[in-house]
């Protein structure tokens, strides 16, 4: 294509006019709302010709289009990651500033040295410490980035790879997920079937050379000292590639639970004080 059919181009697609722009004296076309030129007149070999520019105006559009398109795709995929609607609104924004939150935080923001290095983390700690809540943390942070996050529990894990013919697409997905969150390892200890799932799909996911987040309920030195061959196995190839982390504080789901009851007994109070006033 020569010179003047880009001009030409050019000229076509650029022609949209506003109502409000103005064409002053000079012949050029200036937006109604920013006040700056729509077009430029040429100079040398084309001398006189006059083509399309981009206003502010028109750049904050784009831009605003452009973010309103990312947003859409950021919700289209946490939807696709995280199947609860809970899950989505655990977020750094919404956590306390704790030591573990601070490390989940650290490991979000350097997410591409995490990702090419292979730098896992375990979040390990009593039942309801906010372990599971840590790890979604940096799913929501790291699909707002536009990354793909795979969370789910081990149990849920087990019950899926028991079925043949979903089997395979689950071993592809566990080696392609950039992100694979495995909650509640250690849960699935009950049968030699479950563990053996579990340690497959973990020598999968090490293999690929991508990151695992894991979330237990065992301590360190259990993970350290697991006397069952397949558990041990398990807990060695995690602990190979993932960092530690302690979760320490008090049950969040019994405080949960404790503020809704007493929400709820506030309730009951203040129809009782109605129907007295009545």
């Amino acid at each position: 294509m020569n010179m003047d059919s880009i001009i030409e181009s050019l000229a076509v697609r650029g022609k949209r006019e506003h109502p409000e722009d103005i064409r002053r004296e000079d012949g050029l076309l200036y937006c109604g709302k920013c006040g700056q030129a729509k077009e430029m007149r040429l100079e040398g070999k084309f001398s006189g010709r006059i083509v399309p520019i981009i206003c502010r105006c028109s750049v904050d559009e784009q831009r605003m289009r452009e973010e309103e398109e990312r947003i859409r795709r950021v919700e289209e995929r946490r939807e696709r990651c995280l199947p609860r609607d809970n899950m989505r609104k655990m977020r750094f924004e919404n956590a306390d500033n704790m030591k573990h939150i601070q490390l989940a935080r650290t490991f979000a923001d350097n997410w591409e040295q995490c990702r090419q290095d292979g730098i896992g983390l375990i979040f390990w700690g009593n039942c309801g410490s906010g372990k599971s809540f840590a790890a979604l943390c940096i799913a929501n942070a790291l699909i707002e980035k536009e990354v793909s996050v795979w969370f789910c529990s081990c149990v849920d894990l087990v019950s899926e790879l028991m079925d043949k013919d979903k089997h395979s697409s689950i071993m592809d997905r566990v080696s392609r997920t950039p992100l694979l969150i495995l909650d509640d390892l250690g849960a699935e200890r009950e049968t030699e079937f479950a563990r053996e799932q579990i340690c497959r799909v973990i020598d999968a996911r090490l293999e690929s050379g991508k990151p695992l987040i894991c979330t237990t309920n065992c301590s360190l030195t259990e993970m350290q000292e697991a006397a069952e061959k397949t558990q041990a196995r398990i807990f060695d190839r995690v602990l190979s590639a993932c960092v530690p982390i302690r979760v320490v504080g008090p049950s969040r789901r019994k405080s949960i639970g404790e503020q809704k009851l007493s929400a709820f007994r506030e309730i009951i109070e203040n129809e009782q004080r109605d129907s007295v006033s009545a």
